[in-house]
């Protein structure tokens, strides 16, 4: 009997076994087809956790935030969802990668909010995870024929042999094609009733009106806009106006106009004016002006005006005061300011929020106390400063100004820095000095010092808004007597050391 026993409990522990296997396969291939979902997040910023928590929810798996280390690693089994936001031209791509479907994305239009945002690029990833964003997107199918309930349609009787073909319907694109237009002051024009009339050639008096141009259009005051559900407000050619150009929809071409062009929504080409030129979306080319020019969107190209503003910056601003966000090339004017400028701001005052301003207190051979305001982008600064020193048994005070480059050693913000830059320095004595002449007369006069100096500058920022520096540069001075008629020069080194907010 033992042997037979030990046969029976043999074969009922292999059944226990592979019953036992069945069911952790079972469950790791559940986990695996239902495991954690990997987000990427690319672009302009988003709230990454709020995001991740979002989709998290819409999937009913865990997500987890891709970060450095994931690079160049294999897609996880759950998929990946790939999250890509561009403010400027509000348009959100969203990329799912799962083991089942491959590859698959969609572009949306972005909402205005943040939150509209992280809301519609969850839903989409979950749309597309649950292979439901085609039934979204796609039209809803025609209902099917159904032969016995839908009779046929019966064939048309054919025309009789005397009658004659129909003329052709006019369609809406040829009601809504006026090759030229012309007018007074619209509506007194050609196309008084249709002011979304598409044409070639407007020419108007004091105001004219079309909702689109393909060519040429000259006047007081000359607007392509949208009217009656109809027109496109775009622009194809060339605006000349005495007074304003206004295009409600994309510029492709040139505004030229004595007072205001306006590109709705956005610019590829030229804008002229004397006062403001205005575009509301991308500019592709070069505003000028006396006044202002402006864009919500992009700049590539050129900005010349007294006043220049814009988005992020491929190109040049030049003018007395130049306003944008991440800058790539040239600011010139006597304000520069922007978020990030990578490239070269000149002028008198050009900070950025990745430079800032930092006041400096140092002390130096050649003026004993000394104060700045050093305006600063990422590799640039200037600094105004006020001066006091005590030589030739009288007192000095004054002011100077600086320009330099900064270079920092370890890549960011904090830590060793290194500041080379040109400064001049301009003293004047309030006592006034004495001189015998030969003739037996006195006279006196103020003494001045002129300072220009090369300075190197090493330092050491341990927080944001207090670091130390010290270092050294040959000075020129000249000490100017007599109102200017003689002058004692004197080439040397200073030494300098001092604080930095």
């Amino acid at each position: 009997m033992l042997p037979l026993r030990l046969v029976a409990s043999a074969r009922t522990f292999l059944l226990l076994f592979f019953f036992v296997a069945a069911l952790l396969g079972g469950a790791r291939a559940a986990r695996a087809d239902d495991g954690a979902v990997l987000l990427r997040v690319l672009g302009d910023e988003l709230p990454r956790e709020r995001l991740r928590d979002r989709l998290a929810d819409e999937l009913g798996r865990p997500v987890a935030l891709s970060g450095p280390e994931d690079t160049g690693r294999e897609a996880p089994a759950g998929g990946v969802v790939t999250v890509t936001y561009r403010r400027s031209s509000r348009e959100l791509a969203v990329t799912w990668d799962g083991p089942k479907r491959g590859t698959v994305s969609r572009v949306v239009s972005a909402p205005p909010d943040v939150d509209g945002v992280v809301r519609d690029a969850a839903m989409l990833a979950g749309n597309l995870a649950r292979d439901e964003a085609d039934e979204l997107y796609a039209p809803p199918p025609l209902p099917a024929a159904n032969d016995e309930a839908t009779p046929a349609p019966p064939r048309p009787a054919p025309p009789p042999p005397e009658a004659s073909a129909p003329a052709p319907r006019e369609t809406r694109a040829s009601k809504d094609q006026d090759d030229v237009t012309a007018g007074l002051f619209y509506p007194l024009a050609t196309n008084m009733a249709r002011p979304w009339a598409r044409t070639r050639f407007d020419l108007n008096l004091l105001h004219g009106r079309v909702g689109q141009l393909d060519g040429f259009q000259l006047g007081g005051v000359n607007v392509v806009a949208r009217a009656g559900g109809r027109g496109t407000g775009d622009v194809n050619g060339i605006q000349l106006a005495t007074l304003a150009n206004v295009a409600t929809g994309q510029v492709g071409g040139l505004q030229l106009a004595s007072a205001v062009n306006v590109a709705g929504a956005g610019l590829e080409g030229w804008q002229t004016a004397l006062a403001v030129n205005r575009a509301g979306g991308d500019v592709t080319g070069v505003q000028t002006a006396l006044g202002l020019n402006t864009t919500s969107g992009r700049m590539t190209g050129l900005q010349l005006a007294s006043l220049n503003v814009a988005g992020d910056v491929a190109g040049a601003q030049i003018g007395v005061i130049n306003v944008g966000r991440n800058v790539s090339g040239a600011m010139i004017g006597l304000v520069n300011v922007a978020d990030d400028v990578d490239g070269v701001p000149i002028g008198l005052a050009s900070v950025s929020k990745s430079g800032g301003v930092h006041p400096q207190a140092w002390t130096s051979t050649a003026t004993y106390a000394n104060l700045g305001i050093k305006l600063a982008t990422k590799h640039t600064y200037t600094m105004p400063s006020a001066h006091y020193h005590r030589a030739y048994d009288r007192d000095f005070a004054g002011a100077g100004f600086t320009i330099g480059g900064h270079i920092p050693l370890r890549g960011d913000r904090l830590g060793p820095y290194v500041d080379t830059d040109l400064s001049f320095a301009f003293l004047y004595a309030p006592e006034r000095s004495a001189q015998r002449l030969p003739s037996g007369l006195v006279d006196t006069y103020h003494e001045h010092l002129v300072q220009p100096r090369v300075r190197a500058i090493f330092g050491w920022r341990f927080v944001e808004h207090f670091g130390l520096f010290a270092g050294a540069s040959v000075l020129l001075q000249a000490r100017v007597l007599r109102d200017g008629d003689e002058a004692v020069l004197r080439v040397g080194p200073e030494f300098v050391a001092g604080v930095e907010l």
